[in-house]
Order: structure tokens, then C-alpha cells, then sequence
């Protein structure tokens, strides 16, 4: 990581947008391929397109605008049978509507939490999502940590007031920044 910082001259966040945005095109080229791995040539456009992408701050995670932001931590509530109806549930309460939802997800990919907002009809509060691969082992000097983590700052702009919504109340050790906690 801390090589492609100083050889590309990105910084951490970018670097992460980078990891997301080429996960997710390399996911889709293999469904392309047909789940084959990709040719070498292949990869390597890949890695310089995505580059390019990022360098001139195209993401494919598009930060909300809205001044307070909902992030909904669904991972507690994965291994439920009523899953899907507690993410409605959750989507109901009063105080989504004073915010931009995000989804943050260490256990589900892009494409799997997009097919339960698009079964639950949830997909049409424009909700933003923060999936798996948007998390790293590596934290914002480049260096290496023991477990995957997302660091939220500089994701959301120092105006955005951001409220993490957990079953317990309890941050997760895995999501990093300034938020304030809510009940789930």
C-alpha cells in the first residue's frame, strides 16, 4: 500500500476508492469472462483504468450531500430470518428522514447488498453503500493492521454530521471516525 501511495502519489482514501472501484470491475469482467481468471494484459488495463478513474476523482462511491448522513451497520442483523424486514423497519424510523442513508457492510459485497435493497425496495432512497470491499488491512500511513477496518474520515466532508446506527449502541473496532452512536 504504502508503495502505491508514493508511486502513484495517492493518498489513503483514494487508495481505498482505488481497492473498491477495482474489486467491482474485476468482479464484473470475470462474470464477463465467464468466472475465468483475467488475462494479464487485461488486469493491467484494469489497473490503469481504475487508476485514471480515481486520479481524476471519479469514485464509485458517491458521497452523499446531505448534511447529516445515516450509516446502518447491517451486519448484526444478517444472520436473522427476518432480516429483510428489519432493514425495512429500520428505513421506516422517523429519523431516516433527516439524513442521506449509507449501508456499511465487513460481511457483503457490493452486489449482494444492492440485490436486497432492490428486493426490500429500499433502492429508492438513493441509499449509498459501503461494502466489504471498501475495507483494508492497512491504515491511513500505508502501514499494515491485524484486521480490516474503514476509516470514515475523509469519506464524508468535516461539515457532515454522521450518525452510526449498531444494535448496541458499540462501535465496531472495524469502523473508524467521527460519528455519533445510535440504537439500531
Amino acid at each position: 500500500m504504502k508503495n502505491m501511495m508514493e508511486s502513484f502519489n495517492l493518498n489513503y482514501h483514494q487508495l481505498i476508492h482505488f481497492q473498491y472501484q477495482f474489486n467491482k470491475d474485476y468482479q464484473m469482467l470475470s462474470q464477463f469472462y465467464e468466472n475465468k481468471n483475467l488475462f494479464l494484459k487485461n488486469e493491467e488495463s484494469l489497473f490503469y483504468d481504475v487508476l485514471d478513474k480515481i486520479k481524476s476523482g471519479i469514485y464509485a462511491f458517491l458521497k452523499p450531500k446531505f448534511e447529516r448522513v445515516n450509516l446502518i451497520w447491517i451486519d448484526p442483523l444478517i444472520s436473522s430470518a427476518d432480516f429483510d424486514q428489519q432493514l425495512v423497519k429500520v428505513f421506516a424510523r422517523p429519523e431516516m428522514l433527516l439524513g442521506h442513508p449509507v449501508v456499511i457492510s465487513m460481511c457483503k459485497d457490493y452486489h449482494t447488498i444492492s440485490e436486497v435493497l432492490k428486493k426490500t425496495k429500499l433502492d429508492k432512497y438513493d441509499v449509498r453503500i459501503i461494502p466489504a470491499e471498501m475495507f483494508s488491512i492497512f491504515l491511513e500511513d500505508g502501514s499494515r493492521d491485524f484486521s480490516f477496518s474503514v476509516n470514515l474520515n475523509g469519506m464524508f466532508t468535516t461539515e457532515q454530521k454522521l450518525y452510526l446506527y449498531t444494535p448496541k449502541k458499540v462501535a465496531p473496532k472495524e469502523i473508524i471516525g467521527n460519528f455519533k452512536l445510535e440504537q439500531l
